[in-house]
């Protein structure tokens, strides 16, 4: 089976006629309807996890209608989607005002309906803080029902993500500046070494 826009991709044969049994369930949230990199990211990741034997099941923002690319259902078409629908909050003059307020923003855009963050007041962030408690406690259901459990699963998905991450020596430079006592505002930069605009020299 190929999955739109990803051409690539195909999921994990079966074996004698029945899928593998999974290891446990992965939860991917997208507080964002789809529109970037993150979203396109995501939707690899969980289409790759059933050949791992993971289960994965997203929950994320959505706006717009089915085919919209922007429709959570649609662009993750074929996983297991619990979208939280932002579309009716842009029918109003305040969108932070709906009762599930739309996604607020890292910018500060004039006329933007998605505000920035720092505009969303107690009310607001209480109404989106309910409504994604929500959808997660669908997306996520063994972990309400068996915390423990869910507990160990994360383990498990941190542990086998970390055995596949490459391994990247960092380097760092250590040296010793000697300055006469007639140079002031020594500063010293760990990219771009000694900063001598910034001193002076009696």
């Amino acid at each position: 089976m190929q999955g739109a826009g990803d051409s690539g991709w195909r999921h994990q044969p079966a074996r004698d006629g029945r899928a593998p049994d999974a290891r446990g369930l992965v939860v991917s949230a997208l507080f964002f309807f789809p529109r970037g990199g993150s979203a396109q990211v995501t939707r690899s990741l969980a289409r790759a996890l059933p050949a791992a034997r993971w289960q994965p099941t997203l929950a994320a923002g959505s706006l717009g209608q089915p085919g919209e690319p922007t429709h959570a259902g649609s662009f993750f078409a074929g996983l297991d989607v619990h979208a939280l629908d932002y579309s009716p909050a842009l029918e109003l003059a305040e969108p932070l005002a709906a009762p599930v307020p739309f996604q607020p923003s890292y910018e500060d855009r004039p006329a933007a309906p998605d505000r920035i963050f720092a505009a969303v007041d107690d009310l607001a962030y209480e109404r989106l803080v309910g409504a994604w408690t929500e959808l997660l406690a669908r997306a996520a259901a063994v972990q309400v029902q068996d915390p423990a459990a869910a507990t160990l699963l994360w383990q498990r998905v941190e542990h086998s993500l970390l055995a596949q991450a490459p391994v990247v020596p960092a380097y760092n430079r250590r040296n010793v500046d000697f300055v006469s006592k007639r140079l002031g505002n020594y500063q010293y930069n760990p990219q771009w070494g000694r900063l001598l605009d910034q001193a002076w020299v009696k």
